[in-house]
């Protein structure tokens, strides 16, 4: 499901602002009965579709309006309008747009950081005021065949680190060393399996207090559980935390690579 202006606006709304009241638009107001302070949220470029084998992108690009009026005094009005601009930054930034429901990650670009603030275009009314513009894109990723989840939709629990984003495909083995079973003139019946390698190897990002801990529970030798949830469904990893390697090149994010050794 892509985007619209409602979207936007849902995550904006509760702006933290000086203003006494600012009203929140999804379509542009008539330039006659424009209210200020106000906001506009306008869908510039409807979205674009690139399909491909596994993923299907889809993108929209919006235009975010403060219409504010200037008073008697400006700098206060400056000030206002400024800490409404970054306010409203720190929102989208901060803007959680996974939907595990609908298999698809968002992701906000912020093609400026900054308003661009210039004179009011539309002003039949000679407001003296000011218009402060950001463009943003949303991109949305989601699997193409329907019901498959993304990865970036997997998560890990272990210890005390709750839903650390798994990077990378973790992968699991599960390997039987067998014995041969002979009959009498040396043709093999059947095999015998005389041990079982099970593994679960995951990536996730790199702090220091992940590091300690994991390394602090390999060293213990104790049995440990990690959870591992694959767009939202959980599954129970059972075991022992065998190796904890970390290290990336200059200009990579830093990694904790990890294997367990796991039991049934």
């Amino acid at each position: 499901m892509a985007f619209r202006s409602d979207d936007i606006k849902s995550i904006i709304e509760n702006v933290s602002t000086p203003y006494s009241k600012l009203r929140i638009f999804t379509q542009p107001q008539l330039a006659q009965q424009r209210l200020y302070p106000s906001i506009e949220i306008n869908n510039i470029r409807p979205e674009a579709t690139q399909v491909e084998k596994d993923i299907t992108k889809v993108s929209n690009r919006f235009e975010i309006t403060i219409f504010a009026r200037y008073g008697s005094n400006r700098a206060q009005d400056t000030q206002h309008l400024r800490t409404t601009e970054q306010n409203l930054i720190a929102l989208l930034e901060a803007a959680t747009l996974d939907a595990d429901e609908d298999l698809t990650v968002g992701q906000v670009i912020l093609e400026q950081r900054d308003f661009d603030r210039q004179e009011i275009k539309d002003n039949p009314n000679n407001v003296n005021g000011i218009q402060s513009v950001l463009v943003i894109e949303i991109n949305e990723v989601q699997a193409t065949e329907a019901g498959v989840a993304l990865g970036s939709q997997n998560t890990i629990s272990i210890g005390s680190i709750a839903d650390a984003k798994v990077y990378n495909k973790p992968i699991e083995t599960d390997t039987e060393a067998v014995e041969s079973v002979n009959n009498a003139v040396n043709n093999r019946t059947k095999v015998y399996p005389i041990t079982d390698d099970h593994k679960f190897f995951f990536v996730i990002g790199y702090t220091d207090a992940r590091a300690a801990e994991l390394r602090s529970i390999k060293n213990a030798h104790a049995k440990v559980t990690a959870t591992y949830k694959r767009n939202g469904v959980s599954e129970s990893k059972n075991g022992w935390l065998v190796e904890v390697a970390n290290g990336a090149p200059y200009e990579s994010v830093e990694t904790l690579d990890c294997l367990m050794e796991l039991v049934q």
